[in-house]
């Protein structure tokens, strides 16, 4: 028994490891390959990747990926679509939780030997940047076709604090977005570049290097500070915090995460009973339909810092704090609510 306990465990470290439904064969371990989504353009990987959905255990059958026009913002965003009508009560989109980028990847991959008081947030983008760096990952596609493609120009941390559109920000604004960079550079003042020695044989797994150990300048190219920061950001602005089997987890889930703000009557949570994050309607759509997601109860201010907008229906924020997240660096909703979405 205990033996068999440390295969099991063995086993979930292990990202290389197909998802249930991930047939062997050159073609499936190709679909998980770097190369073979760095040599294609975004229509297209968008394309194969939601018409292998099943390969990964993925049930959203009614769901695809559009671009829509938003006048107010004067730009096209991909966004999520209803391919058919969806009932009322209707489940529409199923996905297993090993299809889900999360912070419990983390924990069953080596990366669980990092300590606990690192942000959640910061776990996963750490893990995400090794996986997306992998000759493969069975998150591979998800990460490229969704995650990189995330436009981390319209995330206001991310702006200098010198640019033009910083400098053109409301005081309070501004105040917001530079405590999230201090409390960003806090966190990786607190892990690097030491962490490029310590966890030297973690964050070189599955990069291909001689030994399987890279050198410590390449490690730097990799997780440099520019590339967690916006990592991080874009985490930030598409993960999903909710209870699973009682623990609040913070994870990304594909398909779903493409929905932007708004609200056409759509729920989500984690099915405990099935493993699996799923998503309903509590009113009909009809085909054609853009897919919308709503969280409305972050102020104007902490919107527009952490998506680079906010809508109209977005409440004033308190001159008391009183709107302030409990978290501002690794900002969280939690009992089955999402915060807003925009997809570039």
């Amino acid at each position: 028994p205990t033996l068999l306990r440390v295969v099991l465990r063995m086993k979930d470290r292990d990202p290389e490891r197909p998802l249930p439904g991930l047939r062997d064969g050159g073609d499936q371990r190709n679909f998980l390959m770097r190369s073979s989504w760095e040599s294609t353009n975004s229509t297209r990987m968008t394309l194969l990747f939601m018409s292998h959905l099943s390969l990964f255990g993925i049930q959203c059958p009614k769901v695809g990926i559009s671009t829509f026009y938003y006048p107010t913002l004067g730009r096209t965003l991909r966004g999520a679509v209803a391919l058919s009508a969806i009932r009322r009560g209707e489940v529409f989109c199923r996905i297993p939780e090993e299809a889900l980028v999360s912070d419990l990847s983390v924990e069953r991959s080596s990366f669980g030997l990092m300590a606990k008081e690192i942000y959640p947030v910061w776990r996963v983008a750490l893990f995400t940047l090794r996986e997306s760096a992998r000759r493969f990952s069975r998150h591979m596609p998800y990460i490229k076709t969704a995650i990189e493609f995330h436009d981390w120009r319209s995330l206001p941390v991310l702006w200098d604090i010198s640019s033009r559109r910083f400098q053109a920000l409301s005081p309070r604004v501004k105040k917001i977005l530079t405590l999230r960079k201090r409390m960003m550079q806090h966190q990786y003042n607190k892990l690097f570049p030491q962490a490029l020695t310590s966890l030297q044989t973690v964050l070189s797994e599955g990069l291909g290097c001689s030994r399987n150990l890279c050198n410590v300048s390449y490690l730097h190219y990799i997780f440099s500070k520019q590339r967690i920061f916006r990592m991080v950001a874009i985490i930030n602005a598409r993960d999903w915090v909710l209870p699973i089997r009682s623990t609040t987890r913070t994870f990304l889930a594909p398909v779903l995460d493409m929905m932007n703000f708004g609200q056409v009557g759509i729920r989500v949570e984690f099915d405990d009973s099935s493993s699996e994050f799923v998503a309903k309607t509590v009113q009909d759509i009809k085909a054609g339909k853009e897919l919308l997601f709503y969280y409305g109860s972050s102020c104007a201010d902490q919107m527009f810092a952490l998506y680079g907008f906010s809508p109209a229906s977005a409440p004033e924020c308190r001159l008391d704090g009183g709107n302030r997240r409990k978290k501002l660096a690794g900002g969280k909703k939690l009992l089955g609510k999402v915060r807003d979405r925009v997809h570039h």
